[in-house]
């Protein structure tokens, strides 16, 4: 009985250390935080007196059009609302929008394949010919809600992809067919779909783009196998190729630093 005192009695000892203990922890904590906090209020006042976003909510206010600019984000929506979808026929002979890829050069495109590019171009002709305004027009802002953060919707991107193709198909049936006018002028504008996303700060958006410029390129060169180009032709390609190709790290730096603060605190 008198071993079982000594024990009741450092019960309340241990308790009152282990609330010490808990304590001091917590105080250090909040301590941390607090200058945590500090530091990155800092940071966020540095950032917002050079005139950017700390903020998604920022972003969105930050990410505008230049003033009594025409916005050629119009112009793609009048293009996607315009979309026809390929038949599952069309995707098996399809090259660039379905499985499978165009015949070297010099090699006639099989029957199947030849109808399925031409009533597909056809079906979408409206959608080509809204492309091919739209990209006359230099500048572009999605109407996207930035201030949702990680949560943005982009239903605009998976339609740029898709235009991308479109309009890679239409230079190279058009470079197959001697048209080198109707080749430069689809290569040229679908660069412009991928450039429409230049500005727009979010890391996915700049990987679309350089997705389109890639699905682009792609059909520059096998345009040049397949149809000569006047040399007037290839210096507006290549004016575009290098303004297309210009880094854009900016905007997307911007963007995702106003994320990094988010999941910070």
């Amino acid at each position: 009985m008198s071993d079982s005192q000594p024990s009741r009695d450092k019960t309340p000892q241990q308790i009152l250390l282990f609330l010490g203990l808990v304590l001091v922890v917590g105080s250090i904590f909040v301590a941390w935080k607090t200058s945590l906090r500090r530091e990155v209020n800092t940071k966020l006042a540095k950032i917002r007196a050079e005139g950017l976003p700390a903020t998604a909510a920022e972003l969105d206010q930050w990410y505008v059009l230049p003033p009594s600019e025409t916005n050629a984000a119009d112009l793609y929506a009048n293009a996607f609302r315009a979309w026809k979808e390929p038949t599952e026929e069309q995707l098996r002979w399809l090259p660039v929008i379905g499985s499978t890829n165009f015949p070297p050069v010099g090699v006639p495109l099989p029957e199947e394949m030849q109808q399925a590019v031409e009533v597909f171009l056809s079906d979408n002709s409206d959608t080509l010919r809204r492309l091919h305004e739209a990209a006359q027009v230099k500048h572009c802002r999605y109407p996207v809600d930035l201030s949702n953060g990680m949560a943005t919707l982009l239903p605009h991107l998976t339609y740029l992809r898709k235009s991308a193709r479109l309009l890679a198909l239409q230079a190279d049936y058009a470079a197959r067919n001697g048209n080198p006018s109707a080749t430069v002028a689809a290569i040229q504008n679908g660069l412009a779909v991928g450039e429409s996303l230049r500005s727009e700060p979010l890391h996915i958006s700049q990987l679309v783009r350089i997705a389109c410029l890639g699905i682009t390129t792609l059909a520059l060169e096998r345009a040049l196998w397949a149809t000569p180009l006047q040399e007037a032709e290839l210096k507006i390609l290549e004016l575009a190729v290098l303004e297309a190709d210009k880094p854009q790290a900016l905007f997307f730096l911007i963007g995702r630093r106003t994320k990094f603060w988010k999941l910070r605190f």
